[in-house]
């Protein structure tokens, strides 16, 4: 049995658009761990000793583009209030002074407050 020429054409041109719909498939399937990189996104918020400096960070990131800082403080427990000692955007740092272990903390609209106690040396 013979088959028509235009059956023929039209198998031609449906595989040609099955191949062309599955190469497109295969190349989004391909970049989407670019963009699965949010992934990694996050906010940052800490607080700690570095060196001799309390160091509090408040800043969202993604990995291959620059931070989006957000205010910052940092406040020492004084008695029973709380007084701010250094400010920032993204990163607030305080020259740790004395020997005496102080109470600090990270001040900002981002929650946790995180606290921390240290012995400055």
């Amino acid at each position: 049995m013979l088959s028509h020429p235009n059956r023929s054409r039209r198998r031609a041109f449906a595989l040609a658009c099955a191949t062309t719909l599955l190469s497109a498939v295969a190349s989004a399937t391909v970049a989407a761990p670019a963009s699965a990189s949010h992934d990694a996104c996050g906010m940052h918020t800490h607080i700690g000793l570095v060196g001799t400096a309390i160091e509090a960070q408040n800043f969202y990131q993604c990995p291959g583009y620059p931070p989006l800082n957000f205010p910052v403080a940092i406040q020492k427990k004084v008695g029973t209030s709380w007084v701010q000692v250094a400010e920032g955007q993204g990163t607030a740092k305080y020259t740790c002074r004395g020997t005496t272990t102080s109470t600090f903390r990270r001040w900002s609209t981002q929650p946790p407050r995180q606290e921390i106690t240290v012995r400055c040396t």
